[in-house]
């Protein structure tokens, strides 16, 4: 099994280098969108003041702001945040 997905991982690693642009903006664009939720990551924040048990649900909007880096091992990203409350 291990084979068969090494063989698969370079399978991609060589179609990329020709059709990469293209399955990455109009096939994996989609998937990669509707996977990372839109680019939101909610979740629950806790009250600040002590003893008060509240909390709600927050949102956390990260976005590309500029093309990945890709280098031999490592990739860097550059996001931009915002916090959002209540849509």
């Amino acid at each position: 099994m291990h084979q068969f997905v090494y063989f698969g991982i370079v399978i991609i690693e060589n179609s990329v280098y020709f059709v990469g642009e293209y399955i990455f903006t109009n096939m994996m664009g989609p998937v990669m969108d509707s996977f990372l939720n839109h680019y939101q990551f909610p979740f629950y924040l806790a009250s600040l003041v002590r003893g008060q048990n509240t909390w709600d649900t927050f949102s956390y909007d990260f976005r590309n702001t500029k093309d990945p880096e890709i280098f031999q091992g490592q990739a860097d990203f550059f996001l931009a945040g915002d916090l959002i409350y209540d849509g």
